[in-house]
C-alpha cells in the first residue's frame, strides 16, 4: 500500500503509513527501525502528535536539536489535539533551540590561558625569568642555574 501511495504522489497516506509503521517498529523495540519509518513521515509532511512526540524525544536523546526542532514546528503548526502532548512538545522545542544556541557558541579558548606568560625570580642568581602560566609548583631556579645544578649532581 505505501508503495502505491508513494508512486501516486499521495504524500498524506504515505506520512500516515511510515508514522504508524514507526509506530509499531517503536513498540516492538526498533528504535533505530522506527526512526527511518518516523524520517520518512516527516519528509512527506506528517503532523501526527504522537509521531512527533516520539520521534523528537528520540532525536534530542541523540543531541539531533536542529532536526527534533523541526519535527516539532512542524507538528505544533497543525495544532495538535491534545493539550499536554501540546504544551510538552512546546517545552521540548524550547529546550532544543537552547541547546543549539548552547552548542553554537564558542567554547572558550583553552590555550589562550597557557600562552600568558609568568615572570619569577630565580632564588640562586637573583635574575627574572619567564615561563608559560601553567599548573604546578612553580621553579625556584631560572634554566640556566637550574642546569648547572643538575650537571653538579
Amino acid at each position: 500500500m505505501l508503495e502505491i501511495a508513494e508512486s501516486q504522489g499521495d504524500m498524506a497516506t504515505v506520512a500516515a503509513l511510515t508514522g504508524h509503521a514507526g509506530m509499531t517498529a517503536a513498540e516492538a523495540g526498533d528504535l533505530d527501525g522506527a526512526a527511518r519509518y518516523w524520517r520518512r513521515a516527516i519528509a512527506a509532511g506528517s503532523t501526527d502528535e504522537k509521531v512527533a512526540d516520539r520521534f523528537s524525544v528520540w532525536l534530542a536523546n541523540r543531541h539531533e536539536y536542529p532536526e527534533a526542532a523541526h519535527v516539532l514546528r512542524q507538528a505544533l503548526i497543525a495544532n495538535p489535539d491534545s493539550g499536554n502532548i501540546s504544551e510538552r512538545m512546546r517545552r521540548r522545542l524550547t529546550r532544543c533551540e537552547r541547546m543549539q544556541a548552547a552548542l553554537r557558541r564558542p567554547f572558550p579558548d583553552v590555550a589562550a590561558a597557557h600562552r600568558e606568560f609568568e615572570t619569577l625570580a630565580c632564588s640562586e642568581c637573583g635574575q627574572t625569568f619567564q615561563r608559560s602560566r601553567i599548573r604546578g609548583r612553580k621553579p625556584l631556579r631560572c634554566p640556566s642555574c637550574a642546569a648547572g645544578h643538575l650537571a653538579i649532581q
